[in-house]
């Protein structure tokens, strides 16, 4: 029998744009989903991106033109 693999979310203050906070509600509303799982995949994206000095798709994964001009910063 697999074990249970215990997850364990961190609160977070953030001070954001309101523009932001409307768009992440717009976001989670549509993927039916808490903001904070919208700004976890984007942390994601954004730490793999400069992580490998490719840029990610927002599926996460390399863009499939091997576009390597990653901003140094966003």
């Amino acid at each position: 029998m697999p074990q249970s693999v215990t997850r364990h979310r961190v609160h977070v203050g953030m001070t954001l744009h309101p523009d932001t906070v409307t768009r992440l509600d717009a976001l989670a509303t549509r993927f039916r989903v808490g903001r904070g799982v919208i700004v976890d995949k984007m942390a994601n994206v954004v730490e793999r991106m400069y992580a490998s000095g490719k840029l990610h798709c927002a599926h996460g994964q390399v863009c499939q033109i091997g576009r390597t001009d990653v901003p140094e910063v966003l």
